[in-house]
């Protein structure tokens, strides 16, 4: 779909049709939703699959059989893409079409979905068991049970301010730290990153191979045949990322910024007060109002943790800010002007 540019998984869901005998027209990447919409009336497709990695793909998808809605068509559609979701096909792309939207956890799926599809006896009755699954997906939404803020303030922590003495940070005020995309790079969390990305955690293990093509090999061929193809997505995710890096690095490298902040400070009514030198500066905390099965358990908010103001002591508070530059928003904003979401 458009804006993502990632086509492993796509290319081995059309190996996977073409060799159980479907015939398979591929649009590429970055397809807008007016393309899918035309080809798929023009060649009269017997379904439609829509492949997408990154988040961003998600809310493409959605605008996709939005506009296949208000071009009447009823053509199945098939999701596949590593951050979709039975849950997000049922809860957002699914009530935008009238036809039926599918999700496929894997490549392997996809035959077996298309056959059901493409079968007369077992067609209607395969939509009917898809729709009402997504059906009991959006039901097992339930509301969130919220408790009233004035209930949950009779139940926030109490905390014997009379024993503690908050020890004076040695340097107060704010300061900066020079840092570099070169600086950052070792401390990367690439965890972190495949799980923002929906890949999996546990695909970070790509990071450890240090530009060895036999070990990425080797590892790749470690998976599972049902897995290897979120894991080549993986392994060409940190590739592109690590490409970007390598830019950034020689054209921006002293782009991203750090500052922190050591300062006196005091709370109210789940506000915490900063006093600096020329102003007070007033920070808004929220508290816990989700309900909790325990009977009498506290419901915090981070103001609790910093001493009263009518107190008379002094207590302290610590803020860092990090970002990384205008320089980098400049590059986003020329990347998202050439249609280049991802």
């Amino acid at each position: 779909v458009k804006g993502d540019v990632h086509d492993i998984g796509k290319n081995i869901v059309a190996v996977i049709l073409a060799c159980n005998n479907f015939e398979v027209i591929d649009l590429g990447v970055m397809v807008p939703a007016e393309k899918i919409v035309e080809r798929a009336i023009a060649e009269q497709a017997d379904f439609i699959g829509l492949s997408g990695l990154i988040t961003p793909s998600l809310e493409e998808m959605c605008h996709v059989v939005s506009e296949m809605e208000k071009a009447g068509l009823r053509t199945p559609v098939i999701i596949g893409g590593a951050t979709t979701s039975k849950l997000h096909t049922a809860v957002k792309i699914a009530p935008c079409y009238s036809g039926a939207v599918i999700h496929a956890g894997d490549a392997s799926q996809n035959p077996l979905i298309a056959a059901q599809l493409l079968n007369p006896q077992t067609r209607e009755e395969f939509i009917r068991s898809i729709r009402t699954e997504q059906e009991a997906l959006r039901n097992s939404l339930k509301p969130v049970d919220l408790v009233t803020l004035s209930e949950v303030e009779r139940y926030a922590p109490y905390i014997d301010w009379d024993t503690y003495t908050a020890p004076r940070p040695r340097q107060m005020g704010l300061h900066t730290v020079p840092v570099t995309v070169g600086d950052i790079r070792p401390f990367i969390n690439w965890r972190v990153f495949f799980s923002v990305w929906k890949i999996g955690a546990g695909y970070a293990s790509i990071a450890d191979m240090q530009g060895c093509d036999h070990c990425k090999a080797v590892w790749l061929a470690s998976f599972p045949s049902a897995e290897r193809a979120k894991a080549a997505e993986a392994m060409q995710l940190y590739k592109e990322a690590n490409h970007l890096l390598d830019t950034l690095e020689a054209e921006n490298n002293t782009s991203p910024q750090a500052c922190y902040l050591l300062a006196e400070a005091a709370s109210y009514d789940n506000i915490i007060r900063l006093r600096l030198p020329d102003s007070d500066f007033d920070i808004p905390c929220l508290r816990q109002q989700v309900r909790k099965s325990e009977a009498n358990a506290r419901y915090y908010s981070l103001s609790d943790f910093i001493r009263p103001a009518n107190d008379g002591k002094p207590d302290y508070a610590g803020l860092f800010a990090v970002t990384a530059g205008n320089e980098i928003q400049r590059r986003i904003e020329l990347l998202r002007r050439d249609g280049d979401d991802y």
